[in-house]
């Protein structure tokens, strides 16, 4: 049986600094706010897998391409979204603000379209 291809997503290693430490992120808010559950868990184990394989990634690439999965796709575009939420509610509205996270749910987006 043909398998087919894991969508790639390539980035830098800022992007990549940044995708972690969103992922990091989501998971403590994710502990803290949402009720354990079987849901909760699977969608645990899948950013957990994801965080490590990039935590694995060596710090003196210059490009990285990520393999991804169906699954971890869903999950880093709701990490990326949730995190998102978090900044608009903490974060005092500015220029700078907006434009990251108008990158980032350019980002979100471009990962939803690999599934698309």
């Amino acid at each position: 049986m043909m398998q087919e291809p894991l969508p790639t997503l390539p980035i830098g290693m800022g992007d990549l600094r940044a995708l972690r430490s969103i992922v990091h992120s989501y998971m403590a808010l994710l502990r803290r706010t949402v009720p354990p559950s079987r849901k909760r868990e699977e969608e645990m184990a899948v950013l957990q897998r994801l965080y490590f394989r990039m935590q694995g990634i060596p710090a003196d690439a210059v490009e990285v391409r990520v393999d991804l999965t169906v699954s971890e796709i869903q999950a880093l575009s709701k990490a990326i979204s949730g995190f998102a939420a978090f900044v608009r509610h903490k974060v005092p509205a500015s220029r700078y603000r907006d434009e990251t996270l108008g990158m980032l749910e350019q980002l979100r987006q471009d990962l939803v379209g690999m599934i698309q």
